[in-house]
């Protein structure tokens, strides 16, 4: 239930995270900004928010770079990372138009 965030700490700038007295109303201002945006770095500017979503769907997301990018697609709950990952590349192969097969004999 709810929504989650998802964040990138540069980890260069923990020092400056840690020592920052408002950082967590940096945090929460940059969230609430995340409808208008995306990505928002948060002002102290050692975290990038990158997207938000609903909490009962996976959101993959490719992070380097100090950033993050969202594939956008959808990977439903699931108890087994096997089927997870499974949902995964199907749903990639679906967005570029094409389907995926087992080897046969597997």
């Amino acid at each position: 239930m709810g929504f989650n965030t998802t964040a990138v700490i540069l980890n260069d700038g923990l020092s400056s995270i840690r020592d920052n007295p408002n950082i967590g109303k940096e945090i929460a201002d940059a969230v609430l900004s995340l409808s208008v945006q995306k990505p928002v770095r948060v002002p102290s500017g050692h975290i990038v928010l990158v997207e938000t979503h609903h909490a009962d769907g996976y959101v993959p997301i490719l992070v380097g770079r100090n950033e993050g990018i969202p594939l956008n697609v959808a990977v439903h709950w699931s108890r087994e990372q096997d089927a997870a990952e499974k949902e995964l590349l199907r749903s990639l192969a679906a967005k570029h138009g094409y389907n995926l097969h087992r080897k046969r004999g597997r």
